[in-house]
This record gives structure tokens, C-alpha cells and sequence, in this order.
């Protein structure tokens, strides 16, 4: 499994910027390589024999961790650090965009990111796209969790890549969804969802999924 290096994304007039003045931090990856591998702080301070306040202080970006450390971190979760020739953002990346955004209350926003996500999927070339697909942490809010998965398989699908696990242990939400409000209750909306969201009750007509 692996995470990728990226320059950072310039956004569109129409792609609110990135929270918190950036998403390429040591802290991004160390949380979401965490929760991916299924460890508390506890266990992965003690696969490090380091304090768990040292896992702490770096998760929450108060510590910057050099190159060599968040790579030692990494790798006791079973993942890697690599560098990757691309500049747009990842489902890991985003994923925390748009938990800050729900957390300021901007859920047009987390509307917007997830958008992205399904753009920049598209746009990326075969060979790299897998490398915008590490496994995301949790959003806080499940329809988010469930419109990410069901993007990134519909979207992987699409190119006929591979579809990691993370996404195919992803459930249905228990009541369907409706990402767009103005179109709840059309028959028509719910024919035109990717199949991959539909499955997991997110209801979006696809053309809203094009361009952000």
C-alpha cells in the first residue's frame, strides 16, 4: 500500500482551497495510514517504542516529522511513502477537506471536494490513478464515507483498474441519500446514479460528477 507525494493543487475559481492552508502534511498521512491498518495510538506508539504522546503530537501536526521519521511511522502501519508524478490531490487528502468543511458547517464545500475526487480520477493517467487511492480515514459522517467509495469504484471501474479493499468492505448507507437536494424523489436521478453509488444508496445523477 501506498501514499504519494504531490506539489500542491492550485484550485479552480470554482474549488473552495484547501482547509488549514494545505493537505500535504505528515499529519494526513500518519492518520489516515493508522485507521487504515486498524490501530489505536497506543498500539502503533508501541510498534514504534515511542510514547504515545509522540504518535499524538504528530497526528495533530504539531510536530513535524522529518522525512526518515514519517517514513518509519508509515511503515509500521504497512505503508510506504513514494513519490508519484502528479499534482492532484488524493482520496486521502480529500477525505480530510472535507471533514473540515463539515465541521465549519460548508457542506457545499464537501459537496465541491467530492466532485474533485471524481475529476481527478478521470483526468489522471491510467498508470497513476491507483496511486490517488489509499485508503481514506473516516469523514465523520458515513453518506460522505459512502459517496467516496462509491466514486472511487465507480470511477477505477471505468479504467478497468483494480478495486482496493478498503472500497469493497465499504456498506450501503441504511436510507438513500440525495447529494443534490433540488432532484430528491426523481425517478429519472436515481437511473442516472453510477451503479457503484446506487449500490451504497448515495443518489447523484452522474452529470453533477463531471467537472467541478
Amino acid at each position: 500500500m501506498t501514499f504519494m507525494l504531490y506539489r500542491e493543487v492550485m484550485p479552480s475559481s470554482d474549488t473552495p482551497s484547501p482547509p488549514n492552508g494545505g493537505l500535504e502534511t505528515s499529519a494526513v498521512w500518519l492518520r489516515a495510514a493508522r485507521h487504515a491498518a486498524g490501530l489505536t495510538q497506543a498500539e502503533l506508539a508501541q510498534r514504534l517504542g515511542v510514547d504515545q504522546s509522540q504518535v499524538a503530537r504528530a497526528e495533530s501536526g504539531r510536530v513535524e516529522l522529518s522525512a526518515a521519521n514519517l517514513d518509519r511511522y508509515l511503515r509500521a502501519c504497512r505503508f510506504r511513502l513514494v513519490a508519484v508524478p502528479t499534482v492532484r490531490a488524493t482520496a486521502v487528502d480529500l477525505a480530510v477537506a472535507i471533514k473540515d468543511a463539515l465541521k465549519s458547517g460548508e457542506r457545499d464545500n464537501a459537496v465541491r471536494f467530492l466532485i474533485q475526487l471524481s475529476d481527478n480520477l478521470v483526468s489522471e493517467d491510467r498508470s497513476l490513478a491507483t496511486s490517488l487511492v489509499a485508503a481514506p480515514a473516516d469523514t465523520g459522517d458515513p453518506r460522505f464515507n459512502a459517496a467516496i467509495a462509491g466514486i472511487t469504484e465507480w470511477r477505477l471501474h471505468q479504467k478497468s483498474l483494480p478495486i482496493p479493499e478498503w472500497i469493497q468492505e465499504s456498506g450501503a448507507l441504511h436510507e438513500q441519500w440525495w447529494i443534490d437536494e433540488f432532484g430528491v424523489g426523481d425517478v429519472t436521478v436515481v437511473q442516472a446514479t453510477p451503479e457503484p453509488l446506487r449500490r451504497r444508496n448515495v443518489i447523484v445523477h452522474q452529470i453533477v460528477l463531471e467537472s467541478v
